[in-house]
């Protein structure tokens, strides 16, 4: 398998794969786009995924995935994370939560079991992000102020979370948004 250098784009997602991720995925080096969504894989992240340095779109939702998360932290390049609907865990920082990643679009972190304290607000910084799907987890604190910097917002999921507080005035300044 290790030879198959040059693949870019791998989607074996709506399958019925089990098992766990392979290792020797990492050593498609040039992959952009790596999709098992809706499957039925069980594991955690293999930390060798970090080597995947230009990967753009990790998509893992829909599985039977647990474990930490932190080695997304070191892919730079990604754009696109799709990780709802697994058994994910561990505390949101919200300071450092995705923070080298500043070319985001997507998160979709839903229907997990991540805890924390504040609204990861750092995310709503991302310059490009359109999209942000916190639902279903166990995360708290309030909706900041800064989320009136993020002009291209178009969708919000918090839901089924202990957010608290008020509704921030700011989020009428978020013209694109059209889900909330």
């Amino acid at each position: 398998m290790s030879d198959l250098t040059n693949l870019e784009y791998l989607d074996l997602g709506a399958n019925k794969l089990s098992g766990s991720i392979p290792d020797w995925i990492s050593s498609w080096s040039g992959l952009k786009v790596l999709g098992l969504e809706n499957n039925r894989l069980s594991g955690t992240i293999p930390e060798s995924i970090a080597s995947l340095t230009d990967l753009i779109t990790l998509d893992l939702k829909k599985n039977s995935l647990r474990g930490s998360i932190d080695v997304v932290n070191g892919l730079y390049n990604l754009e696109y994370l799709y990780l709802g609907s697994n058994g994910f865990s561990g505390y949101i920082d919200s300071q450092l939560f995705l923070l080298g990643q500043k070319q985001l679009r997507e998160v979709d972190i839903s229907n997990n079991l991540f805890y924390g304290d504040e609204f990861p607000h750092e995310l709503l910084l991302k310059p490009a992000l359109q999209l942000l799907d916190l639902s279903e987890n166990s995360l708290a604190g309030s909706i900041p102020q800064s989320i009136a910097k993020n002009t291209v917002l178009e969708a919000l999921s918090i839901n089924g979370n202990s957010f608290t507080g008020t509704i921030p005035s700011a989020i009428d300044s978020l013209v694109n948004l059209r889900h909330l």
